[in-house]
């Protein structure tokens, strides 16, 4: 059995967007996952305790794509920030918009996992701020929380990925124009 991080998390977190977090069972996580319900149980004690695996490997791989994304000195400024903020994000509109236990399951993730979950925006917004502490000093603070803002709602609101992604490239570009930043760079 491999162990619990090598389990297929983003099936849990298909399953859990499939039934909501109250209907999934470990039967429906196990099989999922390609194991046997006693080998999930090998790993996981509940179901409570593969929640709490998905939803902070979704934050700590979430940041970690931010992070490498961020990273690309070879791309411009304005693509690196929306490769990062989608894969903060982005990458979870089309999902949340098929399902509809999704409010459940924010609700369930953000009642279990608030300090983890500030912990990981903080790391985004960290991102964000040393780009336009450079970019745009005495205004970094201002504009990393409007696009972190930028990206939540569009989360919310978006239709699909797509959407969310056009609507942070508008986001991104006023915020480059205000720092006077160059979004070619």
């Amino acid at each position: 059995m491999p162990p619990k991080r090598d389990l297929d998390l983003d099936a849990a977190l298909d399953t859990f967007f499939l039934y909501g977090y109250r209907k999934a069972s470990m039967d429906d996580l196990a099989r999922a996952a390609g194991v046997s319900r006693q080998g999930l149980y090998n790993h996981f004690s509940s179901k409570a305790e593969v929640f709490r695996a998905t939803v902070l490997n979704i934050y700590e791989t979430s940041v970690a794509e931010a992070e490498a994304a961020m990273a690309d000195e070879a791309s411009p400024v304005a693509d690196r920030l929306l490769r990062a903020f989608d894969a903060w994000d982005g990458q979870y509109v089309d999902r949340m918009r098929v399902s509809p236990h999704t409010h459940e399951l924010f609700d369930q993730a953000v009642a279990d996992f608030f300090d983890e979950y500030q912990k990981a925006e903080g790391r985004i917004r960290s991102l964000v701020l040393a780009t336009f502490a450079a970019l745009s000093p005495g205004l970094e603070n201002e504009i990393a929380e409007t696009l972190v803002a930028a990206s939540t709602g569009l989360l919310h609101i978006a239709e699909d990925r797509a959407g969310y992604c056009k609507g942070m490239e508008g986001a991104i570009r006023v915020a480059l124009a205000t720092g006077k930043g160059d979004a070619a760079e």
